[in-house]
C-alpha cells in the first residue's frame, strides 16, 4: 500500500484505512507505535461490526477494495504487484476517452 501511495498520489491514487479494532484508543497506540505516526493515508476507526465493515461485508483482516471515482468496486484484497499492476490499470483507464 505504501509503494502504491508513493507512486500513484501524483495522479490521485488515494487510501483510506478502516479500522475495526475494538477500540479507538487501539488504533491511536498502534498508529503511533507501530508508525510513528507517519502512515501516508487517512486511517478510520469503525470498530467491529461499524457501518463501513457491515457495508463491505468485511470478515476477514486485512481487506482491501480498488474503488474507481465512480464509486463502483474495480478489484479487492490485492498485494504487492497486483495491487501495483491494478492501479496502474485503473488510473490508466481513466485517461482512456
Amino acid at each position: 500500500m505504501k509503494e502504491a501511495v508513493k507512486r500513484f498520489s501524483a495522479q490521485g491514487f488515494e487510501v483510506v484505512g478502516v479500522s475495526a479494532d475494538n477500540t479507538e484508543e487501539i488504533l491511536r497506540k498502534w498508529l503511533t507505535e507501530k508508525e510513528n505516526g507517519a502512515l501516508p493515508w487517512r486511517e478510520i476507526f469503525d470498530g467491529r461490526g461499524g457501518p463501513i465493515i457491515k457495508q463491505y461485508r468485511i470478515t476477514g483482516y486485512p481487506t482491501n477494495f480498488l474503488i474507481g471515482p465512480d464509486g463502483k468496486i474495480i478489484a479487492m484484497n490485492l498485494r504487492g504487484p497486483a495491487l501495483l499492476t491494478a492501479v496502474e490499470k485503473a488510473l490508466a483507464d481513466l485517461k482512456k476517452p
